[in-house]
Protein backbone atom coordinates (compact mmCIF):
# COMPACT_ATOMS: atom_id res chain seq x y z
CA UNK A 1 0.00 0.00 0.00
CA UNK A 2 2.91 2.63 0.74
CA UNK A 3 4.48 1.66 -2.43
CA UNK A 4 1.87 2.03 -4.81
CA UNK A 5 0.90 5.58 -2.92
CA UNK A 6 4.37 6.89 -2.92
CA UNK A 7 3.93 6.00 -7.28
CA UNK A 8 0.13 7.76 -7.06
CA UNK A 9 1.46 10.62 -5.41
CA UNK A 10 4.54 11.02 -7.68
CA UNK A 11 2.29 10.77 -11.23
CA UNK A 12 -0.02 13.38 -9.63
CA UNK A 13 2.63 15.60 -9.19
CA UNK A 14 4.32 14.77 -12.92
CA UNK A 15 1.10 15.99 -13.84
CA UNK A 16 0.31 18.98 -12.23
CA UNK A 17 3.72 20.00 -13.42
CA UNK A 18 3.19 19.25 -16.99
CA UNK A 19 -0.49 21.49 -16.99
CA UNK A 20 1.58 24.39 -15.08
CA UNK A 21 4.20 24.39 -17.57
CA UNK A 22 1.91 24.13 -20.98
CA UNK A 23 0.14 27.18 -18.91
CA UNK A 24 3.10 28.97 -18.60
CA UNK A 25 4.20 28.12 -22.51
CA UNK A 26 0.57 29.42 -23.57
CA UNK A 27 1.04 32.55 -21.76
CA UNK A 28 4.70 33.60 -23.17
CA UNK A 29 3.56 33.01 -26.80
CA UNK A 30 0.23 35.32 -26.54
CA UNK A 31 2.59 37.86 -24.54
CA UNK A 32 4.69 37.34 -27.54
CA UNK A 33 2.01 37.89 -30.20
CA UNK A 34 0.74 41.18 -28.67
CA UNK A 35 4.48 42.38 -28.39
CA UNK A 36 4.57 41.93 -32.42
CA UNK A 37 0.93 43.64 -33.06
CA UNK A 38 2.32 46.53 -30.72
CA UNK A 39 5.51 46.86 -33.32
CA UNK A 40 3.22 46.37 -36.19
CA UNK A 41 0.65 48.94 -35.51
CA UNK A 42 3.61 51.04 -35.20
CA UNK A 43 4.14 50.57 -38.80
CA UNK A 44 1.05 50.16 -40.34
CA UNK A 45 -1.33 51.63 -38.25
CA UNK A 46 -4.49 50.48 -40.21
CA UNK A 47 -4.20 46.93 -39.81
CA UNK A 48 -4.37 47.28 -36.24
CA UNK A 49 -8.18 46.88 -36.52
CA UNK A 50 -8.02 43.56 -37.97
CA UNK A 51 -7.56 41.60 -34.43
CA UNK A 52 -10.38 42.29 -32.18
CA UNK A 53 -8.90 40.27 -29.15
CA UNK A 54 -6.30 43.16 -29.03
CA UNK A 55 -9.23 46.51 -28.81
CA UNK A 56 -8.79 45.60 -25.23
CA UNK A 57 -4.96 46.75 -25.33
CA UNK A 58 -5.82 49.97 -27.21
CA UNK A 59 -8.67 50.81 -24.70
CA UNK A 60 -6.17 51.14 -22.07
CA UNK A 61 -3.99 53.76 -24.48
CA UNK A 62 -3.02 56.75 -21.95
CA UNK A 63 -5.67 55.25 -19.56
CA UNK A 64 -8.55 56.55 -21.15
CA UNK A 65 -8.58 56.97 -24.98
CA UNK A 66 -10.86 55.36 -26.98
CA UNK A 67 -10.14 53.00 -29.96
CA UNK A 68 -10.67 55.60 -32.18
CA UNK A 69 -8.46 58.16 -29.90
CA UNK A 70 -6.20 55.21 -29.89
CA UNK A 71 -5.81 54.86 -33.76
CA UNK A 72 -5.58 58.65 -34.16
CA UNK A 73 -2.12 58.52 -31.75
CA UNK A 74 -0.56 55.49 -33.12
CA UNK A 75 -1.47 56.89 -36.62
CA UNK A 76 0.53 60.43 -35.83
CA UNK A 77 3.32 58.34 -34.23
CA UNK A 78 3.70 56.01 -37.33
CA UNK A 79 3.90 59.41 -39.39
CA UNK A 80 6.38 60.77 -36.87
CA UNK A 81 8.48 57.31 -37.09
CA UNK A 82 8.23 57.79 -41.03
CA UNK A 83 8.45 61.45 -41.03
CA UNK A 84 5.74 61.89 -43.48
CA UNK A 85 3.20 64.82 -42.61
CA UNK A 86 0.16 65.87 -44.03
CA UNK A 87 0.90 68.99 -46.55
CA UNK A 88 -0.24 72.28 -45.55
CA UNK A 89 -1.49 74.54 -47.64
CA UNK A 90 1.29 77.84 -47.87
CA UNK A 91 -0.52 81.11 -46.90
CA UNK A 92 1.10 84.16 -49.29
CA UNK A 93 0.91 87.33 -47.75
CA UNK A 94 -0.80 90.49 -49.15
CA UNK A 95 1.65 92.73 -49.86
CA UNK A 96 1.27 96.50 -48.23
CA UNK A 97 0.97 99.08 -50.79
CA UNK A 98 3.21 101.64 -50.23
CA UNK A 99 0.96 105.28 -50.56
CA UNK A 100 2.59 107.69 -52.54
CA UNK A 101 3.17 110.94 -51.10
CA UNK A 102 1.47 113.98 -52.23
CA UNK A 103 2.27 117.92 -50.75
CA UNK A 104 -1.21 118.20 -50.07
CA UNK A 105 -4.38 118.96 -51.59
CA UNK A 106 -5.59 122.38 -53.89
CA UNK A 107 -7.63 124.29 -51.30
CA UNK A 108 -9.95 127.58 -51.69
CA UNK A 109 -10.12 129.56 -48.98
CA UNK A 110 -13.55 130.70 -48.26
CA UNK A 111 -16.75 130.30 -46.84
CA UNK A 112 -17.23 126.61 -48.02
CA UNK A 113 -15.41 123.49 -46.18
CA UNK A 114 -12.50 122.45 -48.65
CA UNK A 115 -8.96 120.49 -48.44
CA UNK A 116 -5.98 122.29 -47.08
CA UNK A 117 -4.08 124.32 -47.45
CA UNK A 118 -7.13 127.14 -46.33
CA UNK A 119 -6.07 130.56 -44.77
CA UNK A 120 -6.81 131.17 -41.03
CA UNK A 121 -9.02 133.73 -39.67
CA UNK A 122 -8.22 135.04 -36.76
CA UNK A 123 -11.21 135.98 -34.64
CA UNK A 124 -10.82 139.97 -34.76
CA UNK A 125 -12.48 142.78 -36.18
CA UNK A 126 -13.42 142.29 -40.03
CA UNK A 127 -12.10 144.75 -41.74
CA UNK A 128 -14.63 147.08 -43.85
CA UNK A 129 -15.19 146.95 -47.59
CA UNK A 130 -12.84 149.12 -49.12
CA UNK A 131 -14.28 151.94 -51.42
CA UNK A 132 -13.47 151.96 -55.16
CA UNK A 133 -12.20 155.30 -55.12
CA UNK A 134 -8.77 156.31 -53.71
CA UNK A 135 -10.11 157.15 -50.35
CA UNK A 136 -8.56 160.20 -48.58
CA UNK A 137 -10.73 159.85 -45.15
CA UNK A 138 -10.00 161.47 -41.12
CA UNK A 139 -8.79 159.27 -38.77
CA UNK A 140 -11.43 157.57 -37.06
CA UNK A 141 -14.50 159.13 -39.54
CA UNK A 142 -15.12 155.54 -41.11
CA UNK A 143 -17.93 154.58 -38.60
CA UNK A 144 -17.28 152.16 -35.67
CA UNK A 145 -16.12 148.54 -36.81
CA UNK A 146 -17.05 145.94 -34.64
CA UNK A 147 -14.18 144.00 -32.73
CA UNK A 148 -11.50 144.86 -30.82
CA UNK A 149 -8.92 147.91 -32.12
CA UNK A 150 -5.20 147.31 -32.30
CA UNK A 151 -4.77 149.43 -28.90
CA UNK A 152 -7.07 146.91 -27.41
CA UNK A 153 -4.66 144.57 -28.62
CA UNK A 154 -1.45 145.46 -27.64
CA UNK A 155 -2.87 146.55 -24.19
CA UNK A 156 -3.83 142.67 -23.27
CA UNK A 157 -0.65 141.73 -24.71
CA UNK A 158 1.30 144.34 -22.92
CA UNK A 159 2.71 145.43 -26.40
CA UNK A 160 4.56 149.01 -27.31
CA UNK A 161 2.68 151.64 -28.82
CA UNK A 162 5.25 151.65 -31.49
CA UNK A 163 8.15 149.35 -33.00
CA UNK A 164 8.97 147.00 -35.59
CA UNK A 165 12.19 146.68 -38.21
CA UNK A 166 13.15 145.47 -41.22
CA UNK A 167 10.61 143.17 -43.35
CA UNK A 168 7.86 140.99 -42.40
CA UNK A 169 6.91 139.38 -45.46
CA UNK A 170 3.42 137.46 -45.24
CA UNK A 171 2.56 134.67 -47.67
CA UNK A 172 -0.61 134.41 -49.03
CA UNK A 173 -2.23 133.04 -52.83
CA UNK A 174 -3.47 135.17 -55.74
CA UNK A 175 -3.46 138.50 -56.08
CA UNK A 176 -5.03 141.32 -54.00
CA UNK A 177 -5.99 144.22 -55.80
CA UNK A 178 -6.90 146.82 -53.52
CA UNK A 179 -4.38 145.53 -50.99
CA UNK A 180 -2.67 148.81 -50.25
CA UNK A 181 -5.52 151.16 -50.59
CA UNK A 182 -7.09 148.75 -47.75
CA UNK A 183 -4.39 148.88 -46.11
CA UNK A 184 -4.35 152.41 -45.58
CA UNK A 185 -8.51 152.71 -44.90
CA UNK A 186 -7.62 150.44 -41.85
CA UNK A 187 -4.15 152.70 -40.67
CA UNK A 188 -6.46 156.04 -41.24
CA UNK A 189 -9.43 154.35 -39.43
CA UNK A 190 -7.15 153.32 -36.04
CA UNK A 191 -4.59 156.34 -36.18
CA UNK A 192 -1.44 154.31 -37.29
CA UNK A 193 1.08 155.72 -39.87
CA UNK A 194 0.33 155.24 -43.35
CA UNK A 195 2.33 151.93 -45.17
CA UNK A 196 2.20 152.64 -49.00
CA UNK A 197 4.48 151.74 -51.67
CA UNK A 198 5.54 155.36 -51.99
CA UNK A 199 7.07 155.82 -49.02
CA UNK A 200 9.01 152.40 -49.10
CA UNK A 201 6.74 150.74 -46.30
CA UNK A 202 4.74 148.60 -48.41
CA UNK A 203 5.67 145.97 -51.32
CA UNK A 204 3.72 143.16 -53.09
CA UNK A 205 5.26 140.54 -54.72
CA UNK A 206 3.72 138.43 -57.64
CA UNK A 207 4.97 135.31 -58.43
CA UNK A 208 3.33 135.47 -61.58
CA UNK A 209 2.13 137.84 -63.85
CA UNK A 210 -1.62 138.26 -64.42
CA UNK A 211 -2.61 136.68 -61.47
CA UNK A 212 -6.32 136.31 -60.70
CA UNK A 213 -7.92 136.97 -57.93
CA UNK A 214 -10.03 135.49 -55.13
CA UNK A 215 -12.16 136.90 -52.69
CA UNK A 216 -11.94 134.69 -50.00
CA UNK A 217 -7.74 134.59 -50.39
CA UNK A 218 -8.47 138.69 -50.58
CA UNK A 219 -10.25 138.50 -47.05
CA UNK A 220 -7.01 136.41 -45.42
CA UNK A 221 -4.37 139.39 -47.40
CA UNK A 222 -6.11 142.05 -45.94
CA UNK A 223 -6.28 140.78 -42.33
CA UNK A 224 -2.36 139.84 -42.20
CA UNK A 225 -1.10 143.01 -43.80
CA UNK A 226 -3.45 145.22 -41.70
CA UNK A 227 -2.61 143.48 -38.29
CA UNK A 228 0.79 142.76 -38.56
CA UNK A 229 1.21 146.73 -39.63
CA UNK A 230 -1.00 147.63 -36.82
CA UNK A 231 1.38 145.67 -34.49
CA UNK A 232 4.51 146.09 -35.62
CA UNK A 233 4.03 150.09 -37.41
CA UNK A 234 7.75 150.40 -38.01
CA UNK A 235 8.58 147.81 -39.82
CA UNK A 236 7.93 147.06 -44.11
CA UNK A 237 5.26 144.93 -45.38
CA UNK A 238 6.35 142.66 -47.78
CA UNK A 239 3.14 140.73 -49.57
CA UNK A 240 3.98 137.76 -51.54
CA UNK A 241 1.62 136.46 -53.78
CA UNK A 242 1.66 132.78 -54.84
CA UNK A 243 0.36 131.81 -58.66
CA UNK A 244 -2.53 129.45 -56.61
CA UNK A 245 -3.35 127.84 -53.62
CA UNK A 246 -1.91 124.59 -54.57
CA UNK A 247 1.03 123.83 -51.95
CA UNK A 248 3.61 123.75 -54.76
CA UNK A 249 2.89 127.41 -55.43
CA UNK A 250 2.86 128.11 -51.94
CA UNK A 251 6.14 126.83 -51.15
CA UNK A 252 7.54 128.62 -54.43
CA UNK A 253 6.78 132.25 -52.72
CA UNK A 254 7.74 130.88 -49.39
CA UNK A 255 11.13 130.02 -51.22
CA UNK A 256 11.17 133.85 -52.23
CA UNK A 257 10.71 135.36 -49.17
CA UNK A 258 13.35 133.21 -47.02
CA UNK A 259 15.70 134.41 -49.70
CA UNK A 260 15.63 137.90 -48.87
CA UNK A 261 17.95 139.75 -46.96
CA UNK A 262 15.66 142.19 -45.19
CA UNK A 263 12.61 139.86 -44.27
CA UNK A 264 13.21 138.99 -40.73
CA UNK A 265 9.81 137.00 -40.05
CA UNK A 266 7.67 134.88 -42.73
CA UNK A 267 4.33 134.83 -42.00
CA UNK A 268 2.25 131.82 -43.65
CA UNK A 269 -1.64 132.09 -42.73
CA UNK A 270 -2.72 128.89 -44.07
CA UNK A 271 -2.08 125.33 -43.38
CA UNK A 272 -2.98 121.41 -44.46
CA UNK A 273 -3.12 117.81 -43.30
CA UNK A 274 -0.08 116.03 -42.65
CA UNK A 275 1.42 113.13 -44.80
CA UNK A 276 4.04 110.95 -45.45
CA UNK A 277 7.45 112.00 -46.73
CA UNK A 278 6.25 115.88 -45.49
CA UNK A 279 9.68 116.36 -43.59
CA UNK A 280 11.36 116.56 -47.19
CA UNK A 281 10.11 120.20 -47.00
CA UNK A 282 11.71 121.46 -44.07
CA UNK A 283 14.39 123.38 -46.04
CA UNK A 284 11.76 125.60 -47.04
CA UNK A 285 11.47 127.04 -43.33
CA UNK A 286 15.26 128.23 -42.63
CA UNK A 287 16.21 131.47 -43.75
CA UNK A 288 20.07 132.06 -44.29
CA UNK A 289 19.39 135.32 -42.83
CA UNK A 290 18.01 134.27 -39.86
CA UNK A 291 13.86 134.87 -40.55
CA UNK A 292 11.80 133.18 -38.00
CA UNK A 293 8.22 131.38 -39.66
CA UNK A 294 4.99 131.73 -38.35
CA UNK A 295 2.17 129.01 -39.07
CA UNK A 296 -1.35 129.28 -39.02
CA UNK A 297 -2.85 127.87 -35.81
CA UNK A 298 -6.01 127.20 -37.04
CA UNK A 299 -9.52 128.96 -36.93
CA UNK A 300 -11.05 126.77 -34.62
CA UNK A 301 -8.70 127.25 -31.46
Amino acid sequence: MSKSFTKFLLLFLIVILSVFLVQKSLGQSRFSKLKSIDAFSARSPVHVFRYPRDTEKLRNISGRATIASAQNLIEADARSRSGYHKPRPTRTPTPTPTPTPTFGPTATPGPTSTPAPTPTSAPIATPTTAPTATPTPTPGTIGNPVGLSPQQIKAAYNLPSTGGANTIAIVDAYDYPTAENDLNVFSYQFGLPLCTSANGCFEKHPMVGNLGSNSGWALEESLDIEWAHAIAPNAKILLVEAASANGTDLLSAVNYARNRADVVAVSMSWGGGEFSGESTYDSYFTSPYGAAFFASSGDSG
